[in-house]
């Protein structure tokens, strides 16, 4: 069979990542249940296609010194934290729209949430260790900004669990 879905953005409440299942019936009463469960993602990003031409090359541009991280390795009661720097190369002001992470052992603090042109802030990414073997999901960070050529950056986390050994 072929199921068609549609999504109307105007009923999402806020950008980025949103998640929802959806469960198929064949008859009225069918029991929800995960064997009849679909699971929709949809990311909504900032609409730029009513920008004019002059509108385009005076947005702001954003410039991120990494987005692949090396965390390193983690002990299970340890945390490893790294900065990530964010230039703003465009005329007008960049916004960072959003910040969303995908598993709980990872926190971020975002220096500025609006950055000036030719100005910098920091974004410091921190993974707890000891939340990193209790939950699942990608280690990343999504961010939305208004830069119309990059309105979504995700930030890859590559870390390992530190290997404990008991005496």
């Amino acid at each position: 069979g072929k199921i068609t879905l549609t999504l109307d953005t105007k009923q999402l409440k806020e950008l980025g990542l949103t998640q929802v299942p959806i469960y198929l019936a064949r008859y009225s009463g069918d029991k929800v249940s995960v064997d009849n469960e679909i699971d929709v993602s949809a990311i909504l990003l900032p609409g730029f296609s009513g920008m004019t031409a002059l509108q385009k090359d005076h947005a702001p541009k954003i410039k991120i010194s990494s987005t692949n991280l090396e965390m390193g390795e983690v002990s299970s009661n340890g945390k490893v934290s790294q900065t990530i720097f964010i230039t703003n190369t465009g005329i007008t002001r960049l916004e960072i729209k959003k910040l969303q992470v995908f598993n709980s052992a990872v926190g971020v603090s975002l220096g500025k949430k609006i950055i000036q042109p030719g100005q910098i802030t920091k974004l410091k990414v921190e993974i707890s260790g000891k939340w990193l073997k209790k939950t699942k999901g990608e280690t990343k960070v999504m961010m939305i900004t208004n830069d119309p050529v990059n309105p979504l950056m995700m930030i890859n986390l590559k870390v390992k669990i530190k290997e404990e050994t008991k005496k």
